[in-house]
């Protein structure tokens, strides 16, 4: 019977992506209810909002968004204010890992701001993670996001539909108009060197090393660039050397559009960043290079027939925004050779790789 249901979720455009089966489930929760995204201002004007990711596909019907990790008391007089005026009935709760001093803070900020039903809001002293044994991995924030909402039911985060971002007709039409250079239908890579945090940059030097062998293993193969404005002049510098058609996308295409051009690219090659987890979404199978600030498996692509390069050191899940004494080692230690040829052992699977197999009558290896 819920009329207005608020939801917590802080973060960027992986952040989003990696909560889908979480919004799916709330939707299905509340479907008569008016559902508001309660998130942070963008870090930067180049970073996509939620609202521009969530609110087409009918996820959300609005934000209430206010500056992130702010103590300004004026913002948050602003904020309860805000919050308190719409008087949500329900909050949903969609946190990463937190410290019980920090959910009992929030909970009472919600209390004051009159909302009555807390869901996923849990005060007890959380258990910790344990990686599986068998695996190596430890569990996803998807599977941490979903458990706290089993009150609501199950997300399904294995299925298919859990992830979808009923892209529209328009996007999709956008897509094909911003691949037209390419020639209709030509094979491509997607690329981005997008990442969020300085210790999860792979560098130019890597990137244009590893897809100069691609390129000359693929000669004819097409390259697009996805990302943010501030990335057109790097991802063209990186791309200089690529022999096949390039058409670089940065900055021109909403995230939702981007998706839809992820949908059709063969591969998605790049770095754990919010276009990884785009491309995951769609089904795109990733050559994505992890650094070892996050514990392996935390925030690996969704789904099947990835390739994630990832060395865990003694300093694994040091969560560094910007790494100095290491300099970077865990990443830096991975060959541009190797992701090179994880890209050429999956691209030869796809279609274009069966007919280069056929132009040289079987006799040129573009296997793995």
């Amino acid at each position: 019977m819920a009329r207005r249901v608020l939801i917590y979720r802080q973060g960027s455009l992986g952040d989003t992506l990696v909560a889908l089966p979480c919004f799916h489930l709330i939707e299905k929760a509340f479907p008569r209810a008016e559902r508001r995204l309660l998130t942070n201002i963008p870090i930067n004007g180049f970073v996509a909002p939620a609202e521009a990711l969530l609110k087409p596909g009918g996820f959300i019907h609005g934000t209430i968004e206010y500056p992130i990790e702010t103590r300004d008391p004026k913002a948050l007089w602003s904020l309860w204010a805000s919050i308190r005026a719409w008087r949500p009935d329900v909050l949903v709760y969609l946190v990463d890992q937190r410290r019980r001093s920090q959910v009992l803070r929030d909970a009472a900020f919600f209390r004051l701001c009159g909302i009555r039903r807390l869901i996923g809001v849990h005060l007890r002293t959380p258990s910790t993670p344990q990686s599986n044994p068998a695996t190596g991995l430890w569990p996803s924030i998807t599977e941490h996001l979903a458990d706290g909402l089993r009150e609501l039911g199950d997300a399904r985060i294995g299925d298919e539909t859990s992830w979808s971002l009923r892209l529209l007709d328009s996007e999709h039409q956008t897509a094909a108009r911003a691949l037209a250079p390419l020639g209709t239908d030509h094979p491509f890579v997607a690329f981005s060197i997008g990442t969020k945090w300085q210790p999860n940059d792979y560098g130019d030097g890597n990137w244009s090393a590893a897809l100069a062998e691609i390129g000359r293993r693929f000669h004819s193969l097409g390259l697009v660039m996805i990302g943010a404005g501030n990335e057109v002049e790097r991802s063209d510098a990186i791309a200089a050397h690529w022999p096949g058609p390039t058409v670089n996308l940065c900055g021109r295409l909403s995230p939702r559009e981007s998706a839809a051009v992820l949908q059709r690219s063969q591969l998605f090659l790049g770095h754990d960043s919010g276009p990884m987890h785009l491309a995951a979404s769609v089904g795109t199978r990733c050559v994505a290079v992890f650094s070892s600030r996050n514990l392996p498996g935390v925030w690996f692509p969704r789904g099947n027939g990835h390739r994630i390069f990832y060395r865990q050191i003694a300093c694994a899940g040091c969560g560094l925004r910007v790494c100095v004494e290491q300099a970077k080692r865990c990443i830096s230690s991975i060959p541009h050779g190797d992701v090179a040829e994880a890209a050429v052992g999956i691209l030869s699977q796809t279609r274009i790789g069966l007919d280069l197999k056929r132009e040289n009558h079987g006799q040129l290896d573009v296997g793995a």
